[in-house]
């Protein structure tokens, strides 16, 4: 079976949905096609979900300004029907350790200045003040659990960067079928449990896809939305040598531990980008918290095959749950 449209796009998470709606609500006639059979199931579900405003690049973070007012008016921004049930935003800040080897924030302030992005400047106390389970030491380099001088602190951080525009989704999968129900609504058409295994080309552009099943897909424009898995979509488009960035899978864990004993960490904590301790924690529903890397020099990175990887959780991650406490 052979079908035409103006735009394909490979991968149903949450970066593909919202592609699928803008071009959707734009006019165009888009099929998404996504190998799980849920969107949203895959990569962005085992997300951390985090939004914010500040980025180490000017583009970066003017961009994220620019569409926040979407995550703070999700109903609106999907055009969401009575009664549909949505994923919610929760903002609740985002402090940005500052010492000698991050520059002060110093780059994050300028940047934050010449865009109007609001954020504080925090002493040690005033960190205690707002989070009093927050030790504002200065532990820097992050080191492994093996390492003697684990957990010393040696010396005081000198203060912290509070950026208010930031937070984080309830429910990533739930957030990205808001989007596929919104682009349906709009025409797009979802191809799920289909897997890409060619990318059709001629005159030195993509004509559209070949999917496992036989099917093909005919389109002027093809968009890599692929996740882990963009880089593969690549290699069959035949765009990989040339390309300034690649892309490959990275294996990251996350630690999902229960708040300290006699603190509400869901209602009353914040996100923390901790580079001191080569980590980052953000509250999580049911009174938890999700502890990441910032993949500090100590680490080993694990660059995988997203089709055939570990999917067991390991010591790296009880080694996160350690630097944050």
């Amino acid at each position: 079976m052979t079908e035409s449209c103006d735009a394909v796009i490979i991968g149903g998470g949450i970066i593909g949905c919202a592609i699928a709606y803008e071009l959707a609500k734009g006019g165009r006639t888009v099929a998404c096609v996504e190998k799980n059979a849920v969107a949203g199931s895959g990569s962005t579900c085992n997300s951390c979900a985090i939004i914010r405003t500040h980025y180490s690049t000017l583009n970066g973070a003017a961009l994220a300004k620019s569409n926040y007012p979407f995550w703070e008016d999700w109903p609106g921004y999907l055009g969401a029907e009575d009664g549909e049930f949505l994923a919610s935003y929760r903002e609740v800040g985002c402090c940005y350790t500052c010492f000698e080897s991050n520059g002060y924030g110093t780059k994050l302030e300028d940047i934050a200045n010449e865009l109007d992005i609001p954020y504080e400047v925090w002493t040690p106390a005033k960190v205690r003040a707002h989070l009093p389970i927050m030790n504002p030491g200065h532990f820097h380099p992050a080191k492994t659990a093996d390492d003697p001088a684990f957990g010393e602190q040696n010396g005081e951080m000198r203060y912290v960067l509070f950026f208010p525009k930031a937070g984080y989704i309830n429910d990533p999968m739930l957030a990205t079928q808001n989007l596929q129900s919104a682009a349906k609504r709009h025409g797009a058409t979802f191809l799920m449990g289909e897997r890409v295994v060619d990318v059709l080309k001629g005159d030195a552009r993509v004509s559209g896809v070949v999917l496992e099943s036989g099917r093909r897909l005919l389109a002027p424009v093809v968009v890599n939305a692929a996740g882990p898995h963009s880089y593969k979509v690549n290699d069959m488009a035949g765009v990989t040598e040339g390309m300034n960035i690649r892309t490959r899978a990275l294996r990251v864990e996350v630690a999902h531990v229960p708040s300290p004993e006699g603190f509400d960490f869901e209602a009353d904590g914040l996100i923390c980008s901790d580079a001191d301790i080569g980590g980052y924690w953000r509250p999580e529903v049911g009174n938890k918290i999700l502890i990441g890397s910032e993949e500090p020099e100590c680490d080993p990175l694990d660059w995988v095959d997203p089709d055939d990887y570990n999917t067991e959780v390991t010591d790296q991650s009880r080694l996160q749950a350690l630097r944050a406490a």
